[in-house]
This record gives structure tokens, C-alpha cells and sequence, in this order.
């Protein structure tokens, strides 16, 4: 058994997925004795397929499953983690790239820490076309040394809201065979994170923070994939609710998170609130219903009641003195 699988689940963005190998396949053809690459292709319609056996025909050790059909992300995703034979899974979103010289660190640090029920590792962030480490907008954590630890709160404090990122968890695999119905999560937006605090029910588990960045994650501008208003509102909730009753985690630290995140969407919600006239309080109704309760909440809802017209202004006054957008990303 190996000690470590890269898992790519992937659904028709080929280029992206030869961008992420890209930035693999150097450091794997120096590791592959600890390294397994398992792609899991949700029946992409696109030249994905094509883009793998590029790569395939070099490294023959690479596996590829293509599904008969779309089975969702959720099930895409779970295909990985059923599939990998191997003591670690680290899953890493198609559009995301690996850093120059991470995964040495990355398998150093897991061949030290066996023990471990689950790890994250430091990201990056970019827009646009990736370059290097060194043109990352900013990076998640401002660790300076690698952590060891058995306290949820002590690694909550240190991950935040960061935990819900799917490129920045490890997970064990024996981990996850503790996990009875793990398809019973799929369709909450998220999966990932559900599993983590699952694996982490115990009362002292083995965590670990991996200081170094391992993985740049994509932040993409465009249109989301997703209802905001239901993953952000009553959909994150729910999934800190759980962490907290069934998993044991610190209710008053996960609740800060939760009003924390709530404050930095609104910066979606006064974009959304310009842009989409129509229908705006039905969509924004799930995540009023899921934050009112909140006092420091109460300033933010004025917001709703600006007109689309001065809000355009608003925005426009912003860019003019900021030279930024306002807008928002998972």
C-alpha cells in the first residue's frame, strides 16, 4: 500500500485537469514509489479523456476511471475515496494546480505522522492563468511550523473557515472506513467537510496542519455552479450543527465562524442584489432565515432594502476610489 493517492475528480474542463497534471507529473516521476494518481472522470463530453492518455502514455501507473454515466459531484467524489488503496487521500479540485516542490514536503510530513486521522495542508490562492508560488494572492494560513495535535478547538482555531476547502484536506483511509453511510452527506454542498468532522468523531483524535502551501486553489470570478444562499446559509449551519452534536466540536468557536463567513458573503449578496432585480428576496430568503437570529447580522440587511439603481452607483463609486470589484467566491 502506498502512502499517499492524489485524487482528481473531474468533469469536462480538460485544459484545467492538463493544467493540475502539469504541475503533478515532476514531482510524481521523483515519488512514484510513494504516489498513487487516481482521476475520476464524471463522463465528461469534452477532450478529457484525451488529455489523460496524453499523460498515461508515459506514466502507465497513473489510473483512470471514466463513469458509464454523470454520477454527481458528490458520488464523483466518494468514487475516489472507495477507490484509492493507499493510507492517505488527498482529493484536489480540477481547476487547482499543485505547488513546485510541495509534494515532497506533503509525503514527508504523512510518512512522519502515520498515526494520523486526518491532516490539512497550507493553500494559495490565484486568478487568472497560474504562474508560480510567488504570484499567489495570498495564502490561508500564517503557519510557520507544522502542527501535531489532539485538540479539535486548537485545530479549528488554526483551519477556520478553511476546513470546508476540499484541496486543503488529507484524509486516512482507515479514516474513512469508519464512516458507515458516507453517501448519506451527498447533495449538502459539503461532502468533504462532512466526512472530515466525521472522521474526527473520536474524543482525542490525531490531526495534523501542514505549514508549507501545498496546493494553490483556483478562485474563479465567474458565474457559481451552486445556490449560495442555500450552501452559505442554511446548508453551512446545518453542517457546523453536526459537527457539534454528533462530532464534538466547540459550538461557540463554530458559530463565530459561521457569523464570520455570513458578514464576508455580503459582499456576494450586494453584487447579486445589483445585477438579478428579480427574484432577489426569494434567493436571498434561505440565508435571511439562517442568519436573522444574529444581532451584528441586523446592519447587514439594509442592504437588501437599497435600490438596484443606487446600488449600481455605490459600486461604481467603489471601483473609482478602490479599484476593486466587489464580488465573492466559494
Amino acid at each position: 500500500m502506498k502512502l499517499l493517492t492524489i485524487g482528481i475528480p473531474t468533469y469536462n474542463r480538460a485544459e484545467k485537469l492538463r493544467r493540475l497534471l502539469e504541475t503533478i507529473i515532476p514531482q510524481y516521476s521523483l515519488l512514484k514509489d510513494q504516489i498513487d494518481i487516481l482521476i475520476s472522470d464524471n463522463c465528461s463530453s469534452d477532450a478529457t479523456k484525451i488529455v489523460v492518455d496524453d499523460f498515461i502514455k508515459d506514466y502507465k501507473d497513473i489510473k483512470y476511471i471514466r463513469n458509464d454515466q454523470n454520477i454527481g459531484a458528490d458520488h464523483n467524489f466518494l468514487n475516489i475515496l472507495e477507490k484509492a488503496d493507499s493510507h492517505f487521500i488527498h482529493i484536489i479540485g480540477d481547476d487547482d494546480v499543485v505547488l513546485e516542490n510541495s509534494l515532497e514536503k506533503e509525503t514527508s510530513f504523512l510518512k512522519s505522522h502515520k498515526s494520523l486521522d486526518l491532516a490539512y495542508c497550507n493553500l494559495g490562492f490565484f486568478r487568472g492563468n497560474f504562474i508560480d508560488k510567488n504570484h499567489c494572492e495570498s495564502f490561508w494560513s500564517p503557519l510557520t511550523n507544522d502542527v501535531i495535535t489532539n485538540d479539535k478547538k486548537e485545530f479549528i482555531a488554526f483551519t477556520g473557515m478553511e476546513i470546508t476547502f476540499l484541496s486543503g484536506i488529507i484524509f486516512s483511509k482507515a479514516g474513512f472506513l469508519t464512516i458507515p453511510n458516507p453517501d448519506s452527506f451527498c447533495g449538502t454542498n459539503w461532502l468533504q467537510t462532512y466526512i472530515a468532522f466525521s472522521i474526527l468523531k473520536s474524543e482525542r483524535p490525531n490531526m495534523g496542519l501542514i505549514s508549507s502551501p501545498i496546493v494553490a486553489q483556483f478562485m474563479d470570478d465567474g458565474p457559481l455552479h451552486y445556490d449560495p444562499y442555500f450552501t452559505f446559509g442554511p446548508s453551512l449551519k446545518k453542517l457546523f450543527k453536526y459537527a457539534c452534536q454528533k462530532c464534538g466540536f466547540n459550538k461557540s468557536q463554530l458559530k463565530k465562524i459561521y457569523i464570520k463567513n455570513a458578514h464576508k458573503f455580503y459582499s456576494y449578496v450586494s453584487k447579486d442584489r445589483i445585477e438579478h432585480k428579480s427574484h432577489f428576496f426569494k434567493r436571498f430568503l434561505p440565508f435571511f432565515k439562517s442568519t436573522c437570529m444574529y444581532p451584528s447580522m441586523w446592519p447587514r440587511y439594509l442592504i437588501c432594502l437599497i435600490p438596484s439603481w443606487a446600488w449600481r452607483l455605490i459600486r461604481k463609486l467603489y471601483k473609482k476610489i478602490s479599484g476593486k470589484n466587489i464580488a465573492y467566491s466559494k
